[in-house]
């Protein structure tokens, strides 16, 4: 009995929503043999028009460009003594390296160097560490819009000392 009325109640809403499509449909089909131009009609309507005061703004001035500033380098040997570990000895240097040897822990200098990278506020920082067998390789890469700093701590397993490199690239 609760079947045939569930039936029943379906075949009602289909009927209803073929013969409501059909009727929007045969009232889409109708040609009207009547032109009207919406915005010229003569017919008043009930519509209320709302005015609203625009603001225009005429610029007084012709806009001139502005100057860009000119980066200045900062002599290289400065930038990179911020970067040498504090118990290391300079084993060499160049314009934008720095290579290093400490005799301290290489999770200790790995430290050292990530919290050197995150003072900076660098956006960009890639910390890599890899350590098997008293075999270390850490590298460490901070960049922002002006600089990259590149750092790899390696140490061999029967080495008493740690290498340090530390690379900055200027933009």
């Amino acid at each position: 009995m609760n079947v045939a009325v569930y039936i029943v109640a379906v075949l009602v809403v289909v009927t209803g929503i073929y013969f409501s499509q059909k009727e929007k449909v045969e009232q889409g089909n109708e040609i009207s043999t009547e032109e009207e131009v919406l915005s010229e009609s003569d017919e008043e309507s009930d519509a209320i028009v709302e005015e609203k005061e625009i603001d225009i703004i005429t610029p007084t001035k012709k806009p001139t460009p502005t100057n860009f500033p000119i980066p200045t380098q900062s002599p290289q040997s400065s930038n990179l003594s911020e970067y040498k570990y504090p118990n290391s000895q300079i084993v060499s240097s160049s314009s934008n390296s720095l290579s290093l040897e400490s005799s301290d822990n290489s999770d200790s200098i790995t430290e050292w160097y990530k919290g050197k990278i995150n003072s900076q506020g660098m956006n960009v920082k890639t910390f890599v560490t890899t350590k098997a067998n008293d075999k270390v390789l850490n590298k460490l890469v901070g960049a922002d819009g002006n600089k990259e700093i590149r750092i790899e701590i390696s140490k061999e397993d029967i080495a008493s000392f740690v290498n340090i490199s530390v690379t900055v690239i200027e933009n």
